[in-house]
């Protein structure tokens, strides 16, 4: 489609669900732009994504990590409400667990919670001493995930 058959900057197509990839491709300024949708599987486990795995071991350093619900691919399952339950042990803690759905008043320390759109995010917290520090999650109906997170 060309710049003057788009609606407001949108191009739109009508195009039949069938399982796989479908992949957009189109160039902006003479550069190649793509995006890809792959369908999803069943889901198989819970993929634990840190943005750090090494702490300062000084009681405030801290490691964001997001929870996602994927297929045996690591591709996120779409609206996935898994109820997931974490623990922290060893040289840390568990500071903050949350889905980003404001209707849920559930405590942000609260070591369980339910995915929202297949997705949480979980706040670790390093202890005072160094050491491991383990994560944990688990859900019913998935094998139980580990994370390895280290204070120095």
């Amino acid at each position: 489609k060309t710049a003057e058959e788009s609606r407001y900057g949108t191009f739109r197509w009508s195009v039949p669900f069938k399982a796989g990839e479908l992949k957009a491709v189109g160039s902006v300024d003479g550069h190649t732009v793509q995006l890809r949708l792959i369908t999803a599987g069943r889901a198989a486990r819970i993929e634990l994504v840190p943005d750090k795995t090494r702490l300062a071991a000084d009681g405030q350093d801290v490691s964001q990590i997001e929870l996602r619900l994927v297929d045996k691919n690591g591709v996120v399952v779409p609206n996935g409400s898994t109820l997931c339950n974490v623990s922290v042990n060893g040289a840390g803690r568990l500071l903050a667990l949350d889905n980003g759905d404001q209707r849920d008043m559930t405590q942000l320390q609260t070591p369980a919670r339910k995915l929202n759109q297949s997705r949480a995010f979980m706040v670790v917290q390093s202890a005072h001493e160094p050491g491991s520090i383990t994560v944990t999650v688990s859900a019913e109906g998935l094998p139980e995930t580990q994370l390895k997170l280290r204070a120095r």
